[in-house]
């Protein structure tokens, strides 16, 4: 008997057909603080020693040798003269109490200034006559540089009681616990170690009588004075320059006017989280930042009233790493974190230490916000010479932001060690949510003055695997020419910039995919610009 054939319950199985897919590099940079699956793709999960910019992601750049030091004294202040003409000093104090000229490349720097006891705090005051390098340390005597000689300051003062007239036995100030110092208003003001007081001296004046200016009521969480910063704030109408009384607590008292003891005015006090030592706040553009036990709060955001939230610090997208780092037990190195910025290079560096001695330094492009880690440069402070950074180390001073290595010698006799930039780009369905898909090739779009080395891998569905570390980079097969060496028309000339465009086959299955990349290049400025994909998908499961 016929009987009509039955249909198959089973559908035909949709062929997979590969498909092309480009994602733009990294650009916002590192992102520990949202969710996996709905972050940004412009976004990194990871990112080691890349630099993120508006227009692609740059392999760091290296440091080299500027000074080394005798016996291996470690450098834990860089101070900067700045004179009137123009001209600047650098000087790198130790922790052998020493400090040495380290204006110029050298390997023999010279000694000026001995018995430096604690940490040095500077700044650079002018008056009519010249430009004087002030320096106190919690425990010496103040001193100073003059652009020619070292010197002492005598400054005097008396504590009182805080009462009208003062007590009959008044106690003498001792300035050797001076230990920040900070100008304002053409006067010069100083924090006095384990109290709430500040000194103030005469207007244009380095030394003589200071007066005391107490913070103790205006504190509300008690704690002492750990810092003092001036910012100039925008009111609407104008620049309004304050000056910033910092307590170890987190009370912020902002204070204006030109003689404390006619029209000062407290303009506010606010409330943040602890800042982590004496070398946490810096001015950014038009902003104050203050590295705090909960990120890097900006006074800007404070100032217009933000929630406590978190809205009013700039390190939102990587407080987890921030929080895991300013744990009690990684705080016996407190003293090495520091906040910079340097506006040439459009960069705020925050140096940690953790207490197995690993430095990282936590970056983040001032223009774009957007957040990077440096690993490998071993600084305990950092300055600046000509506007350059410059960074302090054991038994060196290194330029940073140089060449391609780190660790090239003052002559460059020997490069250093090629630095390896890592990174894992935000996770993404690629708009087919729930879909298996068949990652094959990947070709991340590169611009380099030389062939970089370069691994690519695709991890899916979370699985949080690193991405494999490259080889030692290989220079292109161009026979580059050298000025005044090679003849005329014998070789190609170098370029700024060649194009890197190679397929890598990464051969992963899964719904959600990840692109990781290592590289390593001997040319700087080795810019990382998009990935190109190919990807086959196939059914919902």
């Amino acid at each position: 008997m016929f009987r009509p054939k039955r249909p198959s319950s089973l559908a035909p199985r949709a062929r997979m057909v590969a498909k092309p897919v480009s994602l733009p590099a990294p650009i916002a940079g590192l992102n520990v603080r949202d969710s996996l699956a709905a972050m940004d793709p412009r976004f990194a999960i990871q990112m080691d020693n890349f630099w993120p910019t508006a227009w692609g992601v740059y392999a760091r750049r290296g440091w080299k040798y500027h000074a080394t030091l005798p016996n291996a004294q470690v450098c834990i202040s860089l101070l900067t003269y700045s004179a009137t003409d123009g001209s600047e000093k650098l000087f790198a104090h130790t922790d052998a109490g020493r400090i040495y000229d380290v204006s110029a490349p050298t390997t023999t720097p010279v000694e000026v200034v001995a018995n430096v006891g604690g940490r040095v705090q500077f700044v650079n005051f002018t008056n009519v006559f010249g430009t004087y390098l002030i320096c106190v340390d919690g425990v010496q005597t103040p001193f100073f540089y003059n652009g020619t000689i070292w010197n002492t300051l005598g400054i005097t003062g008396d504590l009182g009681d805080g009462g009208v007239p003062p007590p009959p036995d008044p106690t003498p100030l001792d300035s050797t616990k001076f230990i920040d110092v900070e100008v304002f208003k053409r006067r010069l003001w100083f924090v006095e170690k384990d109290s709430t007081r500040a000194w103030y001296l005469g207007t244009d004046e380095i030394q003589g009588a200071a007066s005391l200016f107490d913070l103790g009521e205006v504190f509300p969480r008690g704690g002492y004075l750990k810092e003092i910063a001036t910012w100039s704030v925008d009111t609407g109408d104008g620049l309004n320059d304050k000056l910033v009384f910092i307590s170890s607590e987190g009370d912020i008292a902002l204070f204006s006017g030109i003689d404390p003891d006619q029209d000062f005015v407290l303009d506010g006090l606010f409330r943040i989280a602890p800042p982590v030592n004496r070398r946490s706040a810096t001015k950014r553009g038009g902003d104050l930042v203050i590295a705090t036990y909960e990120g890097i709060t900006s006074m800007a955001a404070v100032l217009q009233e933000q929630s406590e939230s978190g809205a009013h610090t700039i390190s939102e997208s990587i407080k987890p790493l921030l929080s895991a780092i300013t744990d009690p037990a990684n705080l016996s190195n407190i003293n090495d974190w520091q906040l910079s910025v340097f506006s040439r290079l459009e960069m705020l560096i925050y140096n940690t230490r953790d207490a197995q001695g690993t430095t990282i330094q936590y970056v983040m492009n001032n223009t774009t916000k957007a957040w990077s880690r440096f690993i490998g440069v071993d600084a305990r402070c950092w300055g600046k010479l000509e506007g350059e950074p410059y960074f302090g180390g054991p038994g060196y001073v290194g330029k940073f932001w140089e060449g391609a290595h780190d660790g090239t010698s003052i002559d460059e006799t020997s490069l250093g060690t090629v630095i390896l930039a890592q990174a894992i780009q935000t996770y993404s369905y690629f708009n087919s949510s729930g879909q298996q898909k068949h990652f094959r090739m990947a070709r991340p779009v590169l611009r380099a003055g030389s062939e970089p080395s370069v691994s690519v891998a695709m991890l899916v569905d979370y699985n949080g695997v690193n991405p494999t570390y490259a080889p030692d980079p290989t220079p292109l097969g161009y026979n580059f020419a050298v000025w005044d060496v090679t003849l005329w028309d014998e070789s190609l000339w170098g370029q700024n910039a060649i194009p890197f465009l190679r397929w890598f086959n990464v051969g992963a299955i899964g719904m959600a995919g990840a692109i990781a990349i290592s590289l390593k290049t001997a040319t700087p400025d080795t810019v990382w610009v998009a990935t190109d994909l190919v990807m086959e998908s196939g059914a919902v499961l």
